[in-house]
C-alpha cells in the first residue's frame, strides 16, 4: 500500500469527523492529524487527542518557528493550523494520514502536499444541516447562523477543487464511499 495524504473537507455538522473513525477503524495504519486551534474544547474534547488547544500567543509562536504546514483564522479570533511534521514523518515511514480541513485550509495545505487525495463532504440539504447543528447544542444563535452561512460558501467554493465528493445523506452509505476511496487511492 502506498502512503498518502487524505484530506476531508465539509461543513461542520457534515459528518467528518463520524466518517474520519470509522476509516481508522478500517485501517488500523491510517493515522489521524490533529489539528492546532486557538478555539475552546467542545464537552468531552481531549487536548491531542481531538485538537491541540493553544492560546494565541503560543499559536503565533509556531506560526514563527514554520512549525504550521498552513494556519487561518477561520471563525473570528479562532485559530486553526496543521502541523507539519507529522504529515512529512508518516509518510516517509510510509504510513497515511488523514485529516479535517476547512476548503480554504485545504487549497493551502494541498501547495505544500500535491499528491494529496481531497475529499468534499456535504450535506443534501441546508435543513439537514441545520438539524445536525442543532442536536449539538454547542452554538448560540449568532454561531448557528455563522456555520449555515460559512457552510454555504465552503459547498459553493469546494466545486470542481476536490478529487471526491459525498453526500452523507446515510452514513453507512458515505462510511463505505469514503472506504473505496481510501482503498483505491492507496494502492495506484
Amino acid at each position: 500500500m502506498m502512503a498518502r495524504l487524505f484530506i476531508i473537507s465539509g461543513p461542520s455538522g457534515s459528518g467528518k469527523n463520524t466518517l474520519i473513525r470509522s476509516a481508522i477503524e478500517q485501517f488500523p495504519d491510517l493515522l489521524y492529524s490533529v489539528s492546532v486551534t486557538t478555539r475552546t474544547p467542545r464537552p468531552g474534547e481531549k487536548d491531542g487527542q481531538d485538537y491541540f488547544f493553544r492560546t494565541p500567543e503560543n499559536f503565533r509562536k509556531m506560526i514563527a518557528m514554520g512549525e504550521l504546514a498552513e494556519y487561518q483564522e477561520v471563525y473570528s479570533g479562532t485559530f486553526y493550523g496543521t502541523p507539519r511534521e507529522f504529515i512529512t514523518s508518516n509518510i516517509r515511514n510510509n504510513k497515511s494520514v488523514i485529516l479535517d480541513i476547512d476548503v480554504y485550509g485545504c487549497m493551502r495545505l494541498i501547495k505544500a502536499f500535491p499528491d494529496a487525495v481531497t475529499i468534499f463532504i456535504d450535506v443534501p440539504s441546508e435543513d439537514v444541516l441545520k438539524e445536525r447543528l442543532l442536536k449539538r447544542r454547542s452554538e448560540n444563535q449568532a454561531g448557528l447562523e455563522e456555520r449555515l452561512r460559512k457552510a454555504g460558501e465552503e459547498v459553493e467554493f469546494s466545486k470542481g477543487r476536490y478529487c471526491y465528493r459525498i453526500v452523507n445523506n446515510n452514513l453507512e452509505e458515505a462510511c463505505r464511499e469514503l472506504t473505496d476511496i481510501i482503498r483505491k487511492e492507496s494502492r495506484e
